[in-house]
């Protein structure tokens, strides 16, 4: 979480470039408040409301094959594929209160959704960012077919979620 006094509260949403995000912020807004690394992404409870809250949406398909990859392929080299990985809601948030997993955490609380796009153009743009980059790509593929059977997967396990997107498009 990035607290900037001018008026805004950026919250980072796992898997949605947020790091590099929070980064460029930092750099941007010397009188920028936060606790990066330490508290990258934090509890929906524990933001501050006084400002705008600002978060990043992605495909939730995406998100979920991003963040297999990042926990399974590269870190665990696990041989689990993508569907069982959501199925197992392995690093996936749970909120108590709605008893419910979500990929965007931030949902409830946020005033401004900012798209995932492949050059985080929606990002550069609201948050006037000049020196955002894409810091990696994932080189990992998968089957059309496997990708549509997570989809559908995904379609009901995480209603919420694709709603959002859906929504935003």
């Amino acid at each position: 979480m990035v607290i900037i006094p001018s008026g805004l509260t950026f919250v980072a949403t796992p898997r949605t470039a947020s790091k590099a995000i929070t980064e460029a912020l930092l750099r941007k807004h010397k009188d920028a408040i936060s606790d990066y690394p330490q508290d990258h992404h934090m509890w929906f409870e524990d933001v501050p409301r006084d400002y705008p809250i600002y978060t990043v949406i992605r495909n939730p398909v995406d998100q979920i094959i991003s963040w297999w990859n990042h926990v399974d392929v590269q870190a665990n080299k696990s041989k689990r594929r993508p569907l069982q990985f959501a199925k197992e809601y392995s690093n996936i948030m749970y909120l108590p209160k709605d008893d419910k997993y979500r990929l965007n955490i931030y949902a409830e609380i946020a005033n401004v959704f900012m798209i995932y796009d492949s050059k985080l153009l929606t990002v550069t743009k609201i948050l006037k960012l000049d020196d955002l980059q894409v810091v990696g790509k994932s080189k990992v593929k998968i089957h059309k077919e496997e990708r549509m059977e997570l989809s559908n997967y995904i379609d009901h396990a995480f209603i919420h979620d694709v709603e959002l997107w859906n929504s935003k498009q």
